[in-house]
C-alpha cells in the first residue's frame, strides 16, 4: 500500500513537472512570436501556438488516470503535504497567472475588452427558441446540419443584436489557461471537437449569451457568456420563464 502511494506520488510529481516545463515553453514561444511580429498577425494566426498546451494537458490527465482538472486537483490535494508536490503545484499556478496575464495583455492591445440540449423540456412550454448567428449563411446551414438543431436560426452579420446585448469579443477568455485545460479534458475523454469547413470563416473571439424575452420584448433573463463554454442549463432558463411576472 505504501509502495503504491509512493508510485502515485512520484507519477504526480513527474506529470506536474513535465506539464509546467511544456506549458512554460509554449507560453515563451508565443511571447516571442508576439514580440517579433504584428499584433494582427499574432492574434489571427500565431496565437494558435497556445493550443499545444491542450495536448500536454491531455497527456498529463491520462498519465494520472483521470479525465478532468478537478480530479487531478483532488489527487494533488491528497499529497499536498509533500514538498515536491506542493512546489510543482505552485509552479503550475504561477504558469496559469503568467499565461492569463499574457493573453489579457493581447486583449488590451486589441481593445477587445470594451466591446441542444434539453429540447424536450423546451418543447413542453409555450416559447419560441431562436439562435442568432453573426456568421455567413453557409456556416449557419453547416452548423444546423452538424448539430441537428431543430429550431430557427437568424443571421445578424452586422452584429446589431450582439451589440445591443453588450456582447463583446475577448482573446483572454478564449485562450485563458482554464479554457486550454477544458480542451485538454475533451482530448483526454476522446471527445470530438466541432469541425468547420476551411471555406467558412469564423471569429472565434466573439462571445455569445443566452437571453429570454417576454411577449412584449422585455428581457426577463440576461446571461452574457464569460467564456465560450459558459452557458446556463435549460432548467435555469425555464426557471427564469416560470418566475417572470405574469401579465393580467
Amino acid at each position: 500500500m505504501a509502495e503504491e502511494r509512493l508510485l502515485q506520488k512520484d507519477g504526480l510529481v513527474k506529470g506536474l513537472e513535465d506539464l509546467v516545463i511544456s506549458g512554460r515553453q509554449i507560453l515563451e514561444n508565443a511571447i516571442v512570436e508576439r514580440r517579433n511580429g504584428s499584433l494582427q498577425d499574432f492574434s489571427s494566426k500565431k496565437i494558435s501556438l497556445l493550443l499545444g498546451f491542450t495536448d500536454m494537458g491531455a497527456h498529463f490527465l491520462s498519465s494520472l488516470s483521470v479525465k478532468t482538472k478537478t480530479e487531478a486537483e483532488e489527487l494533488w490535494k491528497k499529497y499536498f503535504h509533500d514538498v515536491d508536490v506542493r512546489d510543482h503545484v505552485e509552479d503550475l499556478l504561477q504558469l496559469e497567472m503568467d499565461w492569463n496575464e499574457f493573453v489579457e495583455g493581447v486583449d488590451s492591445e486589441l481593445n477587445l475588452n470594451d466591446n441542444l440540449h434539453g429540447e424536450n423540456l423546451l418543447d413542453a412550454v409555450p416559447i419560441r427558441v431562436l439562435v442568432i448567428s453573426f456568421g455567413c449563411r453557409e456556416g449557419g446551414l453547416y452548423w444546423l446540419q452538424d448539430t441537428g438543431f431543430k429550431y430557427d436560426m437568424l443571421l445578424d452579420q452586422q452584429r446589431e443584436m450582439y451589440h445591443a446585448f453588450g456582447l463583446g469579443m475577448s482573446i483572454a477568455k478564449v485562450w485563458s489557461f482554464s479554457n486550454m485545460f477544458l480542451y485538454a479534458e475533451y482530448k483526454a475523454s476522446k471527445r470530438q471537437f466541432p469541425r468547420t469547413p476551411a471555406n467558412i470563416k469564423d471569429n472565434i473571439y466573439q462571445l455569445g449569451g443566452d437571453f429570454v424575452l417576454d411577449e412584449h420584448g422585455k428581457v426577463i433573463y440576461f446571461h452574457p457568456s464569460e467564456n465560450p463554454s459558459d452557458r446556463p442549463s435549460v432548467t435555469e432558463l425555464l426557471n427564469a420563464i416560470g418566475e417572470a411576472p405574469k401579465k393580467p
